[in-house]
């Protein structure tokens, strides 16, 4: 898992190099693991440490579109 992790990440970044001037962009978004206000609900005793809200990433990927940030690493896990 970690080498195939490593590699997409790898490529992706490489591929924001190919894009470099042509307005389009490429970036990672770093997550540990994803939470929603369900599984909340589901467990109010669990706190989710460093878990990523859908929302959160949802924002995050919404955010994309209009920037002009490529080849980043954006973390979005506290």
């Amino acid at each position: 898992y970690g080498a195939a992790k490593a590699a997409a990440e790898a490529w992706t970044l490489a591929f924001a190099d190919a894009l470099e001037g042509s307005g389009s962009t490429a970036n990672v978004l770093v997550v540990k693991a994803l939470v929603n206000q369900a599984m909340r609900e589901a467990s109010p005793e669990r706190a989710f440490p460093g878990f990523t809200d859908v929302d959160d990433l949802a924002e995050a990927i919404d955010g994309l579109w209009d920037t002009e940030r490529n080849g980043e690493r954006i973390v979005l896990a506290p």
